[in-house]
């Protein structure tokens, strides 16, 4: 006896299934076998069993089956250009991303209001994502430096470094800033062990200041991580204030390096101090 919704020799999908997709079933005269084994041809988007049994509702698969699978199809491998109703056969088509690259942008020019707001939003009409920057103002005039995530592309290479600076050089030039967009190594060099420490020299204003004292630091082995210097005071009687953001190797021997940095604080006739550094709040 034949299921409901079938006719003749012949089990057939219900409609709305069937007008989706082409589908089929096997005929009575190819031999027993279970007509839950749903055999379907058609693009890898075919709906999955759960909607094939929803849909079916109509033509019971339960009441077709056969204790003996003897049809071709039946044994461990379906045969070329056929994909059984299991969720397997349910495959993504692939697409070729290309890997997102870093460039970093450096902006300096004519101080003013409204000159991040001008470039970040460039930055965001093309699709990057802004993940690094400082920013300052040295003797008056802005400067800038981001490092941005350039957007992944699904037909051609991402966003390259002159194509981004193509589109910054407008409202740069208009504010009467400079920028460039260069792009960056993926590859970052390894943290090494180490304590953060904070190195503060203030002082009369003379050349060689900074040259020195991170040059013993250099001997000693720290890393100069940030940097940040100002001549403060009166213009005719200027005092150079440095601060010195510094990772020390844990078998640097402190008390040695702070005996140094005094030594050379009294020959450049500033004060020097050296002390762990404050949790940082990003």
């Amino acid at each position: 006896m034949l299921p409901l919704g079938c006719k003749s020799a012949e089990w057939t999908l219900p409609r709305p299934l069937a007008s989706r997709e082409p589908s089929h079933c096997m005929r009575a005269s190819d031999g027993p076998r279970p007509l839950i084994d749903v055999v379907l041809r058609g693009p890898p988007d075919i709906a999955s069993p759960a909607d094939i049994a929803r849909r079916s509702s109509s033509c019971s698969v339960r009441a077709c089956r056969s204790s003996t699978p003897t049809a071709p199809w039946m044994s461990s491998s379906p045969p070329i250009g056929h994909r059984t109703a299991t969720r397997d056969a349910l495959v993504v088509p692939k697409t070729t991303l290309w890997p997102v690259s870093h460039l970093v942008i450096s902006v300096v020019g004519r101080d003013g209001p409204g000159i991040v707001a001008t470039l970040t939003g460039v930055l965001m009409d093309q699709g990057c994502n802004l993940e690094d920057g400082a920013m300052t103002i040295l003797g008056g005039h802005f400067a800038m430096m981001m490092l941005v995530e350039t957007p992944p592309a699904l037909d051609g290479p991402t966003l390259d470094g002159p194509a981004l600076e193509a589109a910054l050089s407008g409202p740069a030039t208009a504010r009467g800033l400079a920028v460039s967009a260069r792009p960056v190594s993926e590859a970052v060099a390894p943290e090494g062990d180490g304590e953060a420490w904070t190195v503060s020299v203030h002082g009369a204003d003379h050349p060689g200041i900074v040259h020195r004292v991170t040059s013993s630091l250099a001997e000693a082995g720290a890393n100069v991580v940030g940097m940040t210097t100002r001549a403060v005071g009166q213009p005719d009687d200027p005092v150079y204030v440095m601060v010195l953001d510094v990772i020390l190797p844990t078998a640097t021997d402190r008390g040695a390096l702070e005996d140094r940095l005094d030594g050379l604080a009294q020959e450049l006739a500033v004060a020097c101090v050296v002390h762990p550094a404050q949790p940082d709040i990003l």
